[in-house]
């Protein structure tokens, strides 16, 4: 297998084609592609060049998909006996690549085709074949689970329910559970 490891935002990644990474914040434009020449290690065919600090006319391509904010983290500061608490919020913003080649010199390492990546992501999404027998309907589904969970005592509750044998002992009980 085919990749690389580089280096952004004092941050490694490893970089396969195709493969979708979050890495912190560039300045580029959405749908541009970006080349990220802070490679620290490169895989070709099982051989493996590790850089000292970094592999020589190594490069890792990749196009910019989206920019965006991770989940908020609170921050909080606290110091006990002297009323001292700090609350703060912070959203790292990312920039998501996809990596569409690895370059050695003139070399291209594991290029992959954006339209054809998308295509494969489609093909999985739109067929939408789990493997699995589904119910076909939404009633097919809650008939199964009820009779797996009622059983012959449900069916017997109700049949005397109908009949007004239970009394106010009973009803409540049934309440409850």
């Amino acid at each position: 297998m085919d990749y690389a490891v580089f280096r952004s935002g004092s941050k490694q990644y490893k970089a396969v084609p195709g493969a979708v990474i979050d890495v912190d914040r560039l300045q580029a434009e959405t749908g541009s592609y970006v080349e990220l020449g802070d490679v620290l290690a490169v895989s070709r065919q099982g051989d493996v060049l590790i850089g000292d600090p970094l592999v020589p006319n190594a490069s890792v391509i990749a196009q910019v998909e989206s920019h965006g904010q991770d989940d908020k983290i609170i921050v909080f500061k606290y110091k006990r006996k002297v009323r001292y608490r700090r609350k703060k919020g912070h959203r790292q913003q990312y920039t998501r690549l996809m990596v569409t080649s690895i370059m050695l010199g003139d070399e291209e390492i594991g290029i992959q085709d954006v339209a054809e990546t998308e295509e494969v992501v489609a093909e999985v999404f739109v067929d939408g074949d789990t493997g699995e027998d589904e119910p076909e309907t939404l009633e097919d589904d809650t008939e199964e689970l009820l009779s797996e969970d009622e059983g012959e005592d449900a069916l017997e509750a109700e049949e005397s329910d109908e009949d007004g044998d239970l009394d106010e002992a009973e009803e409540s009980e049934r309440e409850a559970s």
